[in-house]
Protein backbone atom coordinates (compact mmCIF):
# COMPACT_ATOMS: atom_id res chain seq x y z
CA UNK A 1 0.00 0.00 0.00
CA UNK A 2 1.23 3.30 -1.10
CA UNK A 3 0.77 6.28 1.37
CA UNK A 4 -0.94 9.04 -0.14
CA UNK A 5 -0.68 12.78 0.88
CA UNK A 6 -4.00 15.16 1.10
CA UNK A 7 -3.64 18.28 1.01
CA UNK A 8 -6.17 20.14 3.15
CA UNK A 9 -6.51 23.94 2.33
CA UNK A 10 -7.78 25.77 5.50
CA UNK A 11 -9.12 29.36 5.56
CA UNK A 12 -7.05 31.10 8.20
CA UNK A 13 -9.71 34.09 8.51
CA UNK A 14 -12.78 31.37 9.00
CA UNK A 15 -10.80 29.12 11.24
CA UNK A 16 -9.87 31.72 13.54
CA UNK A 17 -11.77 32.13 16.79
CA UNK A 18 -11.67 33.33 20.08
CA UNK A 19 -12.08 31.41 23.31
CA UNK A 20 -14.70 32.92 25.93
CA UNK A 21 -14.67 31.29 29.61
CA UNK A 22 -16.43 32.51 32.50
CA UNK A 23 -16.39 31.12 35.91
CA UNK A 24 -18.80 32.54 38.66
CA UNK A 25 -19.57 31.74 41.98
CA UNK A 26 -22.87 30.77 43.19
CA UNK A 27 -22.63 31.14 46.78
CA UNK A 28 -20.27 33.84 48.68
CA UNK A 29 -17.80 31.13 50.06
CA UNK A 30 -17.17 30.27 46.24
CA UNK A 31 -18.37 26.50 47.63
CA UNK A 32 -19.89 26.29 43.91
CA UNK A 33 -19.17 27.50 40.79
CA UNK A 34 -20.77 27.37 37.20
CA UNK A 35 -18.06 27.41 34.21
CA UNK A 36 -18.92 28.56 30.50
CA UNK A 37 -17.02 27.59 27.49
CA UNK A 38 -17.29 28.76 24.25
CA UNK A 39 -15.69 29.67 21.07
CA UNK A 40 -17.07 32.75 18.90
CA UNK A 41 -15.79 33.45 15.51
CA UNK A 42 -12.80 36.03 15.36
CA UNK A 43 -14.35 38.57 13.43
CA UNK A 44 -17.55 38.34 15.46
CA UNK A 45 -19.33 41.58 15.42
CA UNK A 46 -19.77 43.64 18.81
CA UNK A 47 -23.34 43.39 19.33
CA UNK A 48 -23.38 39.89 18.68
CA UNK A 49 -20.16 39.28 20.85
CA UNK A 50 -21.94 41.43 23.66
CA UNK A 51 -25.88 39.88 22.99
CA UNK A 52 -23.87 36.53 23.66
CA UNK A 53 -22.03 37.67 27.28
CA UNK A 54 -25.00 39.61 28.56
CA UNK A 55 -26.88 36.41 28.10
CA UNK A 56 -24.42 34.10 29.60
CA UNK A 57 -24.70 36.90 32.66
CA UNK A 58 -28.40 36.42 32.79
CA UNK A 59 -28.62 32.60 32.91
CA UNK A 60 -25.64 32.79 35.71
CA UNK A 61 -27.44 35.46 37.66
CA UNK A 62 -30.49 32.92 37.71
CA UNK A 63 -28.42 30.18 38.78
CA UNK A 64 -26.75 32.45 41.74
CA UNK A 65 -30.72 33.40 42.68
CA UNK A 66 -31.43 29.73 42.92
CA UNK A 67 -28.75 28.68 44.99
CA UNK A 68 -29.51 31.51 47.47
CA UNK A 69 -33.00 29.99 47.37
CA UNK A 70 -31.52 26.95 48.45
CA UNK A 71 -29.11 28.05 50.89
CA UNK A 72 -32.30 29.77 52.89
CA UNK A 73 -34.14 26.72 52.48
CA UNK A 74 -31.62 25.45 54.64
CA UNK A 75 -31.58 28.59 56.90
CA UNK A 76 -35.09 28.47 57.49
CA UNK A 77 -35.05 24.65 58.95
CA UNK A 78 -32.69 26.02 61.07
CA UNK A 79 -34.28 28.84 62.39
CA UNK A 80 -37.44 26.69 62.59
CA UNK A 81 -35.51 24.18 64.83
CA UNK A 82 -34.35 27.33 67.16
CA UNK A 83 -37.41 28.66 67.79
CA UNK A 84 -38.98 25.60 68.61
CA UNK A 85 -36.10 24.86 70.79
CA UNK A 86 -36.20 28.28 72.76
CA UNK A 87 -40.09 28.01 73.07
CA UNK A 88 -39.82 24.46 74.59
CA UNK A 89 -36.70 25.97 76.75
CA UNK A 90 -39.32 28.88 77.77
CA UNK A 91 -42.07 26.08 78.78
CA UNK A 92 -39.68 24.15 80.92
CA UNK A 93 -38.88 27.29 82.61
CA UNK A 94 -42.63 28.20 83.80
CA UNK A 95 -42.93 24.64 84.33
CA UNK A 96 -40.18 24.62 86.63
CA UNK A 97 -40.74 27.94 88.12
CA UNK A 98 -44.39 26.96 88.64
CA UNK A 99 -43.30 23.51 90.59
CA UNK A 100 -40.90 25.53 93.10
CA UNK A 101 -43.84 27.84 93.78
CA UNK A 102 -45.76 24.88 95.00
CA UNK A 103 -43.16 23.01 96.39
CA UNK A 104 -42.30 26.32 98.78
CA UNK A 105 -46.20 25.83 100.26
CA UNK A 106 -46.44 29.81 99.23
CA UNK A 107 -49.73 31.13 99.66
CA UNK A 108 -51.90 31.72 96.28
CA UNK A 109 -51.69 30.64 92.71
CA UNK A 110 -48.51 30.58 90.68
CA UNK A 111 -48.13 33.43 87.59
CA UNK A 112 -45.54 34.75 85.65
CA UNK A 113 -45.01 37.88 88.28
CA UNK A 114 -43.95 35.58 91.01
CA UNK A 115 -40.44 34.05 89.10
CA UNK A 116 -37.51 34.93 90.89
CA UNK A 117 -35.35 37.13 89.43
CA UNK A 118 -33.06 34.94 87.28
CA UNK A 119 -35.91 33.43 86.09
CA UNK A 120 -37.37 36.75 85.09
CA UNK A 121 -34.50 36.94 83.17
CA UNK A 122 -34.33 33.99 81.32
CA UNK A 123 -37.53 34.40 80.37
CA UNK A 124 -36.56 37.59 78.92
CA UNK A 125 -33.82 36.43 77.19
CA UNK A 126 -35.90 33.53 75.87
CA UNK A 127 -38.59 35.83 74.39
CA UNK A 128 -35.65 38.36 73.08
CA UNK A 129 -34.07 35.52 70.48
CA UNK A 130 -37.31 34.01 69.99
CA UNK A 131 -38.21 37.28 68.78
CA UNK A 132 -35.09 37.51 66.95
CA UNK A 133 -35.15 34.25 65.25
CA UNK A 134 -38.74 35.19 63.78
CA UNK A 135 -37.75 38.50 62.59
CA UNK A 136 -34.41 36.48 60.67
CA UNK A 137 -37.21 34.08 59.48
CA UNK A 138 -40.20 36.27 58.23
CA UNK A 139 -36.97 37.98 56.28
CA UNK A 140 -35.73 34.73 54.83
CA UNK A 141 -39.16 34.14 53.81
CA UNK A 142 -39.16 37.57 52.18
CA UNK A 143 -36.35 37.02 50.33
CA UNK A 144 -36.93 33.52 48.55
CA UNK A 145 -40.71 35.65 47.50
CA UNK A 146 -38.95 38.04 46.08
CA UNK A 147 -35.58 35.64 44.16
CA UNK A 148 -38.47 33.60 43.33
CA UNK A 149 -40.63 36.44 41.87
CA UNK A 150 -37.04 37.33 39.79
CA UNK A 151 -36.46 33.95 38.60
CA UNK A 152 -39.84 33.15 37.28
CA UNK A 153 -40.10 36.42 35.79
CA UNK A 154 -36.83 35.89 33.95
CA UNK A 155 -38.01 32.55 32.47
CA UNK A 156 -37.41 28.75 34.47
CA UNK A 157 -38.65 25.45 34.11
CA UNK A 158 -38.06 24.62 37.59
CA UNK A 159 -41.74 26.41 39.38
CA UNK A 160 -42.09 23.28 41.84
CA UNK A 161 -38.05 23.61 42.85
CA UNK A 162 -38.21 27.60 43.46
CA UNK A 163 -41.98 26.81 45.27
CA UNK A 164 -41.16 24.62 47.12
CA UNK A 165 -39.54 26.04 50.41
CA UNK A 166 -42.19 29.28 49.70
CA UNK A 167 -44.87 27.22 49.56
CA UNK A 168 -43.90 24.85 52.42
CA UNK A 169 -42.83 27.97 55.06
CA UNK A 170 -46.14 29.72 54.00
CA UNK A 171 -47.16 31.44 57.32
CA UNK A 172 -44.33 30.60 59.68
CA UNK A 173 -43.89 34.21 60.34
CA UNK A 174 -47.52 33.99 62.59
CA UNK A 175 -46.20 30.97 64.77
Amino acid sequence: MEATEKTVHVDEKAAAALGVNFQFMLDPKGLRTVIFQTHVAADVPEDKLNALLDKIVRVTSRQVKLTKIDDLKVEIEMLEKQIYLHTTDLAVLYEKSSQAWIASEKRGAWDKDKMSVTEQSNEHNLHVSINGLKERLTASLKQIEELTATVLLNGSGDHAHIHGAADRNAGLSDR
